[in-house]
């Protein structure tokens, strides 16, 4: 009994001691299907993936997107997303701030998504 009640108080201390960090992170994945081989089918699958995941990640409230896969597979374009809601960090080239992005500062996800296709 002394064991249990002993390790209950550690951790109570140790959960009051160590604070969470509370972001929210989402991997958002759609597919899309390609009416043919040729570019311009490509692009329309590419911009309505796009609208998608932003969407989805609007939603959400997650305002920070970073494109983490994209593929042709069978007859469709598969991409994936990792959405945040805090700015990432330690990405080599990464803007420190919206002000020194050479794209210009703009709160549109759909902006941002822009950014890295």
């Amino acid at each position: 009994m002394k064991r249990i009640l002993g390790l209950l108080v550690t951790f109570g201390v140790l959960s009051i001691v160590v604070s969470p960090a509370f972001a929210r992170v989402a991997s958002i994945e759609t597919a899309v299907p390609l009416a043919d081989d040729s570019e311009p089918a490509m692009d329309a699958a590419v911009a309505e993936a796009v609208d998608t995941v932003v969407r989805g990640a609007r939603a959400m409230g997650l305002t920070h997107i970073q494109l983490t896969h994209s593929a042709v597979v069978e007859h469709a374009l598969v991409i994936r997303i990792l959405a945040t809601d805090t700015p990432a960090t330690g990405e080599p080239g990464a803007p420190a701030s919206p002000e020194q992005s050479s794209h210009g500062s703009s709160d549109d996800p759909s902006c941002q998504a822009a950014e890295w296709l």
